[in-house]
């Protein structure tokens, strides 16, 4: 017989909190009703009440008010798609091909956009940081490790440069996820001394507000990582 997960009780109880504040209306900073009502109201123990919003608190959603209550936040990006975090999941991460091979078709969907955005967005100081990191390339390029670091930035500058709030934040889960595996690809021969002049190129482009030779650049760039990964991981 096949075993079928079943989900736990915490996570049960936790659909449940969310179901009843969908269906309350609830605003953010809106007050929960207490433990006591919606024991009632949902027809489970107040253990599993408190279990369930405790759960609902570690992801953001509510925060409890000592002699107030429990508060339903204001979900933003920022929790989406945290910023800040501390500990790097990414670094216990390991990928197959083909899903490394997938984040490239993503990173060339979001890429290109956000260079043609970018040629028309950036400023004197957006290329100055890019010229800055460029000369970081420089400098490590005989250590794929260390230059891995200024090359993911720079392209990151782009999507930041492109005006889209939501690009930068994709593009650090997907660097977050990609990098050991982009520290692999560095150290083929000749790969680094390549995109250093796709970098270069793009700059120039980008620092003439030229959308269609940065676009072009960066597409030749990111298939050109794409097919060293399908060949040699």
């Amino acid at each position: 017989m096949e075993n079928i997960s079943r989900p736990k009780l915490s996570d049960l109880v936790s659909e449940t909190l969310v179901a009843f504040i969908l269906e309350s209306g609830l605003q953010p900073g809106d007050k929960l009703p207490t433990e006591s009502v919606l024991t009632k109201k949902l027809g489970i123990g107040r253990t599993s009440v408190r279990e369930g919003i405790r759960q609902l608190e570690a992801i953001g959603l509510l925060s409890s008010r000592q002699g107030y209550g429990v508060i339903l936040n204001k979900v933003t990006l920022d929790m989406l798609f945290p910023l800040d975090r501390k500990i790097q999941l990414a670094d216990f991460l390991t990928l197959n091909k083909k899903e490394i091979l997938d984040l490239m078709s993503l990173r060339l969907v979001i890429e290109l956009d956000a260079c043609r955005l970018a040629a028309a967005n950036i400023g004197p100081d957006g290329l100055q940081v890019l010229q800055e990191l460029l000369q970081a390339m420089e400098k490590s390029i005989a250590d794929p490790k260390s230059f891995i670091v200024p090359d993911m930035e720079f392209h990151k500058q782009i999507a930041m440069a492109s005006g889209n709030i939501v690009y930068p934040r994709i593009f650090d889960i997907i660097s977050e996820m990609f990098r050991k595996q982009q520290a692999i690809v560095a150290s083929l021969p000749g790969a680094k001394d390549r995109a250093s002049r796709y970098h270069k190129e793009i700059y120039l482009a980008l620092e003439r507000g030229d959308a269609d030779q940065a676009v072009a650049v960066m597409k030749n760039h990111l298939e050109n990582t794409t097919a060293a990964i399908a060949e040699n991981l």
